[in-house]
C-alpha cells in the first residue's frame, strides 16, 4: 500500500490473478522515483521477497519512518529540546548542628 501511496500505481500489475501471482514471485517491482532514497529502501524492504529480510512488525516500520522523518528534516527546522533542569542541591547540615 506504500508503494501505492508513494508512487501512484501499484507495484505488481497483470491481466489475470495468475499472471499477477507470477509477476509478485518473479519481478520486482518499479524503483520508486521522488521519494527520499531511504524511504525507497524502506518500501523496498517491505516487499522483499525472502519473508526474512522483510520488515517483521508494524512497530519496527513506524520506529523507521518516524527516524526518516527526523533524519531527512533540514537542520535549521529541527527545534532544540527542553534545557535541561538544574537539580536543587541543598547545603549540608554541619553535624550536631
Amino acid at each position: 500500500m506504500m508503494y501505492e501511496m508513494l508512487s501512484g500505481r501499484r507495484a505488481f500489475a497483470a491481466a489475470t490473478q495468475t499472471a499477477l501471482r507470477m509477476e509478485i514471485l518473479n519481478h520486482e517491482p518499479a524503483a520508486l522515483e521522488s521519494v527520499p532514497p531511504a524511504l525507497a529502501r524502506l518500501v523496498r524492504r517491505c516487499l522483499e521477497k525472502k519473508p526474512e529480510r522483510r520488515v517483521q512488525r508494524m512497530e519496527i516500520l513506524l520506529a523507521e519512518l518516524k527516524l526518516q522523518e527526523i533524519v531527512s528534516r533540514p537542520v535549521d527546522s529541527i527545534q532544540p529540546g527542553p534545557k535541561p533542569v538544574t537539580p536543587l542541591v541543598l547545603p549540608r547540615r554541619k553535624p550536631g548542628g
